[in-house]
């Protein structure tokens, strides 16, 4: 359902259905004004789709230190951890 709010989407809908409007209602669009209205919207479109992929890269990048530190606690965890110091282990005799 997020992707079909997505401004995106609606944008280019939008521009489409402006479009078929004008044509149905015999509006006839200048070829010039059609150009420009798709030109908007694909470099909207574009310019959107650079900063969602920005924000993914800078989440990933997030979420790889994340990983890194919590790696980094289990190896310290693991070097802490013997078994003199773990009092439920049971004895092996």
């Amino acid at each position: 359902m997020e992707k079909l709010a997505s401004r995106k989407l609606i944008l280019t809908v939008i521009g489409m259905a402006l479009v078929a409007i004008s044509t149905f209602l015999g509006v006839e669009l200048p070829a010039e004004n059609a150009e420009a209205l798709f030109g908007l919207v694909a470099a909207y479109v574009v310019g959107q789709g650079v900063v969602d992929a920005a924000a993914t890269v800078a989440a990933g990048a997030k979420l790889g230190e994340a990983a890194k530190g919590v790696a980094n606690a289990a190896t310290e965890i693991k070097e802490e951890v013997t078994e003199d110091n773990i009092p439920f282990l049971p004895d092996d005799e």
